[in-house]
């Protein structure tokens, strides 16, 4: 399922919280990614509707995860092409690729992966 970039940041925000284990609420998404309660709220309602996130939590649904998984690994594709290839710093380079990463097709991200050499799993 394609997304926007905008429920890319959510999704991939949901999940890195997600795996560390910790639980997540509304307002602290919003803190999270510097936007209002408002705003996360309309964004949390649209992946409802989307089947990404459960009805009454902020838990990605086996959809939501699927997504989130196949954006993983275009994010770990953008940083191996600001790092690897333009040379970025890693903390300048941690930012453009989570921006890039929504952008980034399945089929570039496949290419950079094998151009590396690395697994396919996100980090």
């Amino acid at each position: 399922m394609e997304v926007t970039p905008g429920e890319a940041r959510y999704l991939l925000t949901i999940f890195d919280i997600a795996r560390a284990g910790v639980r997540i609420s509304q307002a602290s998404l919003a803190r999270r990614l510097g936007v209002s309660g408002p705003t996360a709220l309309e964004m949390v309602r649209r992946l409802r509707q989307l089947g990404l996130l459960k009805d009454e939590s902020l838990e990605l649904t086996s959809a939501g995860t699927s997504a989130a998984l196949g954006l993983g690994r275009r994010r770990q594709a953008a940083r191996v092409l600001v790092l690897d290839v333009l040379g970025l710093e890693e903390g300048e380079g941690e930012g453009e690729a989570r921006r890039l990463a929504p952008a980034v097709s399945s089929t570039l991200a496949r290419h950079l992966m094998r151009w590396r050499g690395s697994p396919k799993s996100p980090r």
